[in-house]
């Protein structure tokens, strides 16, 4: 070997002994989609369920501790595959909290005197608390009972305690601009009055939330939160 051969391999050797040490790469961690979906519903309703406990008291009403509260609800899980290009809206309901008491937090005024009696069409599987699936769409040129009958098969319309607690957590922290519709109806309940039924609606006046009644085949510009029938259920 060369002199100069010699000097180049006693470089290397000499480098590899004093050079740091890298580690190996850490092999990679394969992350399946359906993973990460179960992941951001479960922060989604990790946060939307913390707000019943921080902002509302909802444990208090219930005479429950907070962990407690938060763990009735159902465990996340993945959006029906069906729904995830629909619905983009995940909402937690809980039915065990009274309407008086979310009318007074959501600061509804009750237009007909009769949203706190009003009746579901549509009654959930239980009393224990459940997750839907949601998206809005404006209605401008049909009736209530036209938006109800253009729904889909695996479609429905919300009961008003769903559009109460829609608006408590989603719509009154952002509100949208008055040119556009902001009616919301709630067509799997009713009010029943002397001359017959109407649809609760939460209607918006000035930015404050009104509770209005109106017949099922009247004509003007609405909002329809449209709801998934599939819904998530604690055991």
């Amino acid at each position: 070997m060369s002199v100069e051969g010699a000097r180049v391999l006693h470089f290397f050797d000499r480098y590899r002994r004093f050079s740091p040490q890298v580690p190996p790469p850490a092999k990679a961690e394969i992350v399946s989609i359906s993973d990460i979906r179960i992941k951001r519903e479960e922060r989604v309703l990790k946060e939307q369920i913390a707000r019943f406990v921080e902002e509302f008291g909802f444990h208090r009403e219930l005479d429950m501790s907070e962990e407690d509260y938060c763990a009735s609800f159902p465990k996340p899980a993945q959006k029906p595959e069906e729904y995830s290009a629909r619905f983009d809206i995940t909402l937690p309901i809980d039915p065990r909290i009274p309407l008086q008491t979310l009318h007074r937090l959501a600061g509804i005024y009750d237009y007909y005197f009769e949203a706190l009696n009003v009746v579901d069409l549509k009654h959930p599987p239980t009393r224990k608390p459940y997750i839907i699936y949601l998206r809005s769409e404006t209605h401008a040129l049909n009736s209530i009972e036209e938006g109800m009958a253009s729904l889909k098969e695996d479609e429905g319309d919300p009961t008003w305690r769903e559009v109460v607690l829609f608006y408590l957590l989603h719509y009154r922290e952002h509100p949208e601009p008055h040119s556009i519709v902001r009616s919301f109806r709630a067509a799997s309940s009713r009010l029943i009055i002397e001359d017959g039924e109407l649809v609760p609606v939460l209607e918006m006046y000035h930015d404050k939330p009104i509770a209005r009644g109106r017949t099922i085949d009247s004509f003007y510009p609405h909002r329809a939160l449209i709801r998934g029938n599939i819904i998530n259920v604690a055991a």
